[in-house]
């Protein structure tokens, strides 16, 4: 059997590497490689045709392409304490950090949870390089008695579950 080519048949997310050239006698070997470098996040599927002498051989490849974007809010918690109605705490900073070894995409960030009396601003922009870093500024303004909580989000390509900073602060007489 003497080997002709070797090919993929959608060559989107893979390509195949033949230096064996068009052709190679039986008995002899060559290795042909196929890597893997995807322009997009997902799973991904193709097949190898080897073309013989004897007719084709398939082989299925696939992978998965991952973010490898990663990000960090310091502080983790951030506590106002006690502060009388309508007054304002001290404003506290959070960190937002591109850890990982690509970009970071900053779709959101916001306050959730159902705690009155929490703001943010920031200028961060949409994306990070890789170790650049923006600050979110928090606020809290007393508008209720009681403890109140929240957090500071902030959704990212960096994994499905946005990071989060916990907020406490507590509306006093």
């Amino acid at each position: 059997m003497t080997l002709l080519g070797a090919s993929l048949r959608i060559g989107t997310a893979f390509t195949v590497q033949d230096p064996c050239g068009s052709r190679l006698a039986a008995g002899a070997a060559c290795t042909v490689s196929v890597s893997f470098a995807p322009t997009s996040l997902g799973s991904f599927k193709d097949t190898l045709v080897l073309q013989t002498s004897a007719g084709s051989v398939l082989a299925s490849v696939s992978g998965t392409a991952v973010s490898t974007s990663a990000v960090t809010l310091s502080p983790a918690r951030i506590g106002f304490g006690r502060v009388a109605l309508g007054n304002s705490a001290a404003p506290q900073a959070v960190t937002l950090t591109s850890t990982g070894s690509t970009p970071l995409n900053i779709a959101s960030i916001a306050l959730t949870g159902t705690g009155q009396g929490f703001t943010q601003s920031n200028a961060c922009p949409a994306q990070l390089a890789p170790g650049a870093a923006c600050t979110i500024q928090v606020d809290f303004t007393a508008q209720a008695l009681g403890q109140q909580d929240g957090a500071l989000s902030a959704q990212s390509d960096a994994g499905l579950a946005p990071a989060q900073v916990s907020l406490t602060g507590t509306g006093t007489h």
